[in-house]
């Protein structure tokens, strides 16, 4: 009977044993998940910061393009006017 008892306990033993180890497996699984997340978290965050320098600088260069392009115009109005002055001194 009491032999039962031990190979009952050794079951017993053998099957939180398995537990254990399985719980185990799935927690350093998780660990690895979790440092695999951080590092595409870390990934994303540079990306953003990139993305954001990108757009300031998308903003400056669109200032930039439209301060050239009113200038562009005024110099085509002057030269528009100035040679109507000299078709009209021509004339």
């Amino acid at each position: 009977m009491e032999h039962a008892n031990f190979l009952r306990l050794d079951e017993q033993i053998a099957l939180v044993r398995e537990r254990l180890l399985r719980h185990e497996r799935e927690r350093r699984g998780w660990e690895s998940d979790r440092r695999a997340l951080e590092e595409r978290l870390g990934a994303l965050e540079g990306e953003v910061a990139r993305l954001r320098e990108a757009d300031k600088r998308l903003l400056v260069l669109e200032s930039e393009n439209e301060r050239y392009r009113k200038s562009h115009d005024q110099a085509r109005q002057q030269v528009g006017r100035m040679l109507e002055r000299i078709r009209s001194v021509e004339v």
